[in-house]
């Protein structure tokens, strides 16, 4: 790889997602590519295309992204389980793809920051609900 970011650590220290950009993504589904590593220096495991803001969840099972639809009236997360399972995708309802996510400490909600006409603004979503604004755009 040529242009790897780590985006997050799990809370035991045992894996870490990369970004990847670049030459080395020549050719693949997007431009930025989602990669799962274990630290003991196995291989990098490609978990996503097309997505961006990855954030572990404390249990370290689950992988948040936000889906890069390249389309702004329309966003999404996906769950991306880290042992083999289909993905879950959940819709937001918001514009503009994500620039960061994270995980509340009860692993239920989310945290989202939106940019829509050149303003940010954060959201929380639960699992199962819509996103609530808690911050004014700024």
């Amino acid at each position: 790889m040529d242009w790897s970011t780590i985006s997050d650590f799990s809370a035991d220290g045992t894996l870490i997602t990369l970004d990847e950009s670049g030459d080395a993504t020549e050719g693949a589904e997007g431009e930025s590519l989602v990669y799962i590593r274990k630290t003991d220096g196995s291989p990098a495991v490609r978990m996503a295309a097309k997505s961006s803001a990855r954030a572990l969840s404390r249990d370290g099972k689950l992988l948040l992204t936000a889906v890069d639809e390249q389309n702004d009236t329309k966003s999404a997360f996906e769950l991306l389980p880290i042992r083999p399972s289909a993905p879950i995708r959940i819709e937001t309802g918001l514009q503009s793809p994500s620039t960061r996510v994270a995980w509340l400490p009860q692993q239920t909600d989310r945290l989202r920051e939106t940019r829509q006409g050149g303003k940010l603004r954060t959201w929380v979503q639960a699992l199962d609900g819509k996103p609530q604004p808690i911050t004014a755009r700024r």
